[in-house]
């Protein structure tokens, strides 16, 4: 039997940390989509991320229309800019907004990918989850949905949350442990996916 390794990433932080280290530590990793180099491709324009990294919340270096005269997101302004200044929309010169969830908002999919992202999580193997109360509405959804699967759920955290399902739980903090796990899952992406 040949196994394919696939792996998808969702983070709720909005300041892009997550995917800027994910991709500083992957560079050379098969892991790691060409797309991120390449400003030229769509989706990098468009969300700032490869397919394989989810935003659930959004990302605060980029912008849209306050209006929605568009989906396009834009580079938001250097953050050094004056105090009064109020980005706009390139394409109706209307104000412009931070892209990501506003408490009061519903999830888009056209911003935040959210059903690739449930298909993605539907399908998984296992389920890591990182550092994170799930508190949040699509979070939670996930977590649940996978611990009533059945999916194996591999929890890092100093204060677990799940309470039932196939779950596992690490007690740790996540920057202890978050390097040595991706070391791993990329020896097994090698692994798993050097296949003739």
């Amino acid at each position: 039997t040949t196994y394919k390794l696939s792996c998808t990433m969702a983070t709720q932080n909005i300041d892009g940390f997550d995917v800027a280290v994910f991709n500083d530590l992957n560079k050379d990793s098969p892991i790691y989509n060409e797309s991120i180099r390449n400003a030229a491709d769509e989706d990098h324009e468009r969300f700032g991320l490869n397919v394989n990294i989810r935003e659930m919340h959004g990302n605060t270096d980029y912008m849209r229309c306050e209006h929605d005269c568009s989906n396009q997101l834009y580079r938001a302004p250097d953050p050094s800019c004056d105090d009064y200044f109020v980005p706009t929309c390139p394409k109706c010169g209307d104000r412009a907004r931070p892209h990501c969830l506003f408490f009061d908002e519903t999830y888009r999919d056209e911003f935040y990918q959210t059903e690739g992202l449930k298909e993605a999580m539907e399908s998984c193997g296992a389920l890591i989850i990182i550092g994170t109360a799930l508190q949040t509405n699509l979070a939670s959804k996930i977590a649940h949905e996978a611990c009533n699967r059945g999916t194996l759920v591999i929890e890092i955290n100093p204060d677990p949350v799940l309470k039932y399902g196939n779950v596992k739980c690490l007690i740790a903090e996540c920057d202890s442990v978050v390097p040595d796990l991706v070391q791993n899952l990329e020896n097994l992406w090698v692994q798993f996916n050097d296949v003739d």
